[in-house]
């Protein structure tokens, strides 16, 4: 698995791209807040959300195709909670839920791909994010793609072995691949943590970006919060 699989688009030259990474942060939770507390009922606003973030990836120069299946990734998760839900609430929360969290992570989508990953946890650090949470996203992007790519050899050795067939039967064996990832996983987590500290870490990751605030930056900013405000105003008379 590449290790630009989060972040693949992160070094093009658009508009978006040159932002401040801090103010695209503030933007993001600006935008997914106010998405979340608007009303169930307000369809129009949330069509006029999608259009905000829909000018910004055309702005990113984003390919539409990755951007729109990047944000699928959502939909399993939300059908599970939203189905259960369907047996105590109305349709409406079922369609409300499904709209709002795919709209946040295409918000969240359009960041990551036009931010490098490593810039992104320098403007959380900006932004006076704790460090645990910072050291916690960075060693996970570090070795995410190591697991995955555990997951796939493993994946590999049982199709070799069973001629491709996921029956009941292979369920036992699907099962110990589950445990023995999950013992690697932990005592690789054991060893990299005694090959810090004998290196002397003390918490602190060093070589973090420093951002310099620009016009340009602070009438984007602008330009979102005059846009979620005016999206506000028409959800409160309509």
């Amino acid at each position: 698995m590449h290790h630009n699989y989060l972040d693949r688009f992160a070094s093009l030259g658009s508009p978006i791209h040159r932002l401040d990474p801090r103010i695209k942060v503030i933007s993001l939770f600006a935008f997914v807040l106010t998405v979340v507390i608007t009303p169930a009922t307000s369809f129009y606003a949330f069509f006029a959300y999608f259009c905000l973030i829909m000018a910004i990836v055309f702005l990113s120069d984003l390919p539409l195709s990755f951007v729109f299946k990047r944000s699928l990734v959502i939909i399993p998760f939300s059908l599970m909670v939203g189905l259960f839900n369907l047996f105590f609430k109305p349709p409406i929360v079922f369609i409300n839920m499904m709209v709002k969290s795919w709209l946040s992570v295409l918000a969240i989508v359009t960041l990551s791909s036009t931010t490098p990953f490593n810039v992104l946890l320098s403007a959380l650090e900006a932004l006076k994010v704790p460090h645990i949470i910072i050291d916690i996203l960075s060693f996970m992007y570090r070795y995410v793609f190591t697991l995955i790519d555990r997951v796939m050899k493993m994946e590999r050795a049982r199709v070799s072995r069973s001629y491709g067939r996921l029956g009941l039967k292979q369920m036992s064996a699907v099962g110990n691949m589950l445990g023995s990832l999950f013992i690697n996983t932990y005592e690789r987590g054991e060893r990299i943590y005694m090959a810090m500290v004998s290196r002397g870490f003390d918490g602190q990751v060093l070589g973090r970006t420093h951002f310099v605030l620009t016009v340009y930056d602070a009438v984007f900013l602008g330009y979102m919060v005059t846009a979620l405000l005016l999206i506000r105003i028409m959800v409160v008379r309509w």
